[in-house]
Parts: C-alpha cells; sequence; structure tokens
C-alpha cells in the first residue's frame, strides 16, 4: 500500500512540477539558443520575433517560461514603444537613420545591412548602448577598404 501511494505522489509531482511556469535570467544568447525556435516569445502581451527584437535588459521586469503551452512572456518595468531599425529617429533635431545612412553601411551588432527596407529588425531605442557616425571624408582619408558612396552606421545594444 505504502508503494502505491509513494508512486502516486511522485507520478503527481512529475506532471505539476513539468508544466510549471518558472522565471529565468535575461540571458539573450541563452534564450535565442534555447527556446526561440521551440516557444513563442511574447513583451508585454505582443507576440515578437526574438532573433529580430532588442530590448531594454535594465528595463526587464520578469521572464516567464511556460513550457506547457511553449510561451516565453518577458514583462517591462515600463512599456515602451518598439521601433523598426529603418524608422529609427537618433534624437529630436537629427534625420532618420535611412537619411543618415544614404548610400552608405549600417553594422547593426557586428553584421552588416545593406537594405535597410527589408531589416526586420525592431528595438526599443533605449538598447542602444553605443552609436557612432563615420563620415565618408573620414573613412576615405584613414581606411583603403571602405568603398561605400555614404557614412558607415555602427550601432550595438546591450
Amino acid at each position: 500500500m505504502r508503494t502505491y501511494l509513494k508512486i502516486i505522489l511522485v507520478i503527481t509531482l512529475n506532471l505539476v512540477l513539468s508544466c510549471s511556469v518558472r522565471n529565468i535570467n535575461y540571458d539573450r544568447q541563452k534564450i535565442e539558443k534555447r527556446y526561440a525556435a521551440k516557444y513563442d516569445i511574447m513583451i508585454d502581451s505582443m507576440m515578437v520575433k526574438f532573433k529580430n527584437t532588442f530590448v531594454d535588459r535594465e528595463n526587464i521586469k520578469s521572464i516567464k517560461v511556460n513550457k506547457r503551452e511553449k510561451i516565453i512572456e518577458i514583462s517591462q518595468h515600463k512599456k515602451r514603444i518598439f521601433s523598426e531599425l529603418k524608422n529609427l529617429k537618433i534624437d529630436s533635431l537629427s534625420s532618420s537613420l535611412r537619411e543618415i545612412s544614404k548610400n552608405g553601411l549600417i553594422v547593426f551588432n557586428g553584421i552588416p545591412i545593406s537594405d535597410l527596407n527589408n531589416s526586420k529588425i525592431i528595438l526599443d531605442p533605449n538598447s542602444i548602448k553605443e552609436f557612432s557616425i563615420l563620415s565618408k571624408k573620414h573613412l576615405d582619408t584613414t581606411t583603403t577598404w571602405y568603398n561605400h558612396k555614404g557614412n558607415l552606421v555602427l550601432i550595438s545594444t546591450n
């Protein structure tokens, strides 16, 4: 009788624990490797493609992994408006990224983006860690490898 109860207890615990929701820390590479292909990822109830979405690490409140429903829910402290990379405004005085990089090249997290219009990258503007614009004139005098007709824009996120 006791072994029967122990078996039922073990099976019940297995079912309850395997279907549970658990919290994880934000580690972009880990989430991309382990979960992005198999799980749907939601940021504040908005379904996103995680590979192309960049969030501000400091604004993340919690990340819940729901194994049963194959969903990862990312909640933020403050709800932020995500913008596409092609529509990104550098500041209120400057032009859009599209105009700054006209005929040039954008390098986003080490990946060159030649066609900004077809780029599917969306990001929280606060996730940008570093932003540099190297002018064509500067590149012509310091490098021999850069042969575009415009500026080189370097963007990296946290």
